[in-house]
């Protein structure tokens, strides 16, 4: 199969945009219990506990401080209608109120004494408290003033959730659901069909919801609630809370930490191994990814989607190594750092990327011909926070000699390591070609895993040749950034490219440092192109951009450099040749 650098794009499905997330435990520096927990974005969020404790972090968890609450009696339930706004309701009829994100709550006046679990609102003006002995409260104007809501059971309610200021459900022990179409004036009883306690509830909309239950199962409706079907999930252990980001994807938590995730709207559930074993009592979503349980003895977990690198590879445009991969959103990641593993230091930072440019860096400083190179990256958000470095990716090494009798040609790398296990190849594919533009794949080596070096033999060979080494992904890659900047998608990673020593001109360690560069690259308005040209020969410069257009050409250079400004070239990635007594090529960016 030929393969054209410039044109090295396998438009496949991306593998990136995955499945269900990871959780880790996260600081909160108390050891009360966590009842409840609400977020209104990806950083600002409010954790309610036993002791009238209130926690508060303004960066997605990496700080929680203790806001005041003024009370000393457990607090059940939190809810926020925006970064200003929200109630905190528990026991004895307790409700708070801020106005001011939580540096002051104010007692409101429930007109109960029975413990209140749940507190929900729609609005900065309509919101409902659910609680003991069937106890139902609702307000019509920030909670100034709490009215009555009725309905003749003396069950105790657990949960509450309305999708509008009309519709809304509540549930309970023995079984209880409790459903009203105009704010609760009046309130209508629905068939559970058990008298097992119902703990929580969650609706995506008007027609799908699921309760989880005390025996560990989960019950489904597709109608609104007229009909429910029961979930098995695997467990018998209470499940406390359920929480689902749409119609598909959605988990349910408890007794011991039991963690639950389905994706096809809870038809399977898997149980998840979050490490932790306190029990839950909420599950939370900011957004897809930005996730949060609580329970027990100060327990607190983060849904964390940790960036990766897609693949680390060499780049023939450039002749350095490049480091691909696809960013998260939703993380609030300001900007990332490139890891490069150095001898004696460890991973050192040696580029950095804002967020909204494109996922791809060029080491330039790279020397892929000599050396195999370990890259990993992190994310660093608004605040400063920075994740952990991600699992890193190591390149593959070709060395190419000649052995006996001299037309055997044998090559050598190291296999590609990926240490996360998610890029296992099956074989590895050499390319030759009697130009390093395009190369036949000729052969493929099969992978075995924990292997560290291969080896192969090309036979009977009397021409000069370049050769290749690459691997297929099991997925593809594309760098994005602002606008409509892209490259790939990528769909393999290749080594270096070695000659077999019949070649006089080729590329090889022993070519003179200014051989071929671009410095600054990126850059913003100017940039020096050099190449190797000690006979001052004339060459000819072309600028193509990403579809292979020639946006700028430059005949009768006859010295070794050249400048180039950046005149109306768009922001962007662009591909130099230098073309004359030898051919230089390499990629431009624009930032």
């Amino acid at each position: 199969m030929k393969k054209n650098y410039f044109l090295m794009l396998f438009l496949v499905f991306s593998f990136f945009a995955t499945a269900q997330v990871d959780w880790v435990l996260n600081n909160t520096n108390v050891s009360n219990n966590l009842n409840d927990v609400w977020f209104v974005n990806a950083q600002k969020g409010w954790i309610v506990g036993d002791n009238g404790i209130i926690l508060y972090t303004p960066d997605a968890g990496y700080h929680w401080t203790e806001q005041t609450s003024g009370i000393t009696t457990n607090l059940n339930s939190v809810c926020f209608v925006n970064s200003n706004q929200g109630w905190a309701a528990g026991m004895n009829g307790k409700i708070l109120y801020t106005a001011d994100g939580g540096a002051t709550w104010n007692p409101q006046t429930s007109n109960t004494s029975n413990e209140l679990k749940a507190v929900f609102f729609t609005s900065p003006t309509k919101g409902w408290a659910v609680g003991n002995s069937g106890t139902i409260r609702h307000t019509s104007d920030g909670g100034s003033t709490w009215a009555t809501q009725s309905f003749t059971v003396p069950q105790n309610l657990m949960a509450v959730q309305f999708i509008n200021d009309s519709t809304g459900w509540a549930v309970g022990a023995y079984g209880q659901i409790l459903f009203t179409q105009n704010g609760g004036t009046t309130w209508s009883q629905q068939t559970s069909g058990t008298t097992i306690t119902l703990y929580g509830v969650c609706f995506t909309d008007t027609i799908h919801g699921w309760i989880c239950r005390q025996d560990g199962k989960v019950m489904k409706t597709s109608n609104g609630g007229t009909n429910w079907s029961v979930q098995n999930t695997g467990t018998s252990k209470y499940m406390t809370s359920v929480f689902f980001n749409d119609s598909l994807k959605g988990w349910a938590a408890g007794q011991d930490g039991t963690t639950l995730y389905t994706s096809n709207g809870g038809a399977a559930w898997q149980i998840i191994n979050t490490g932790n074993i306190n029990t839950i009592k909420s599950i939370f979503f900011a957004s897809n990814k930005a996730g949060w349980m609580v329970g027990s003895t100060g327990t607190a977990l983060k849904s964390y989607e940790q960036q990766k690198i897609c693949f680390v590879s060499y780049d023939p445009a450039t002749g350095k190594n490049q480091v691909v991969w696809e960013r998260l959103w939703e993380m609030g990641t300001a900007f990332y750092k490139i890891f490069r593993l150095e001898a004696g230091s460890g991973f050192v930072v040696f580029d950095t990327v804002p967020f909204h440019s494109l996922s791809l860096v060029t080491d330039y400083t790279s020397n892929p011909q000599q050396n195999d190179y370990y890259y990993a990256i992190s994310s660093v958000d608004s605040l400063g926070n920075e994740s952990p470095r991600c699992p890193h990716h190591r390149t593959m090494l070709l060395a190419v000699n000649q052995g006996v009798p001299s037309t055997t040609i044998n090559l050598s790398w190291n296999a590609y390591i990926d240490s996360t296990g998610g890029i296992v190849p099956d074989y590895y594919i050499i390319y030759r070609g009697s130009t390093t533009d395009i190369l036949d794949s000729i052969a493929a080596k099969p992978a075995v895993v924990g292997q560290e070096y291969y080896s192969w033999s090309d036979l009977n060979i009397t021409s000069p040749y370049y050769y290749q080494v690459g691997i297929r992904m099991p997925y593809s890659c594309t760098a994005t950034g602002e606008s409509k900047d892209m490259a790939g998608p990528f769909s393999q990673s290749l080594s270096n490219i070695e000659d077999n020593g019949i070649i006089d001109v080729v590329i090889n360690q022993n070519k003179p440092a200014s051989y071929f560069s671009i410095y600054p690259n990126p850059f913003a308005e100017s940039a020096t192109i050099r190449f190797y040209n000690p006979a001052n020969h004339t060459y000819r410069l072309t600028i193509t951009d990403i579809s292979g257009k020639i946006i700028f050409e430059k005949t009768g250079i006859t010295g070794s450099s050249y400048d180039i400004k950046r005149g109306t070239l768009q922001s962007g990635v662009y591909f130099v040749e230098i073309n004359g007594e030898q051919v230089f090529r390499g990629k431009l960016i624009i930032e």
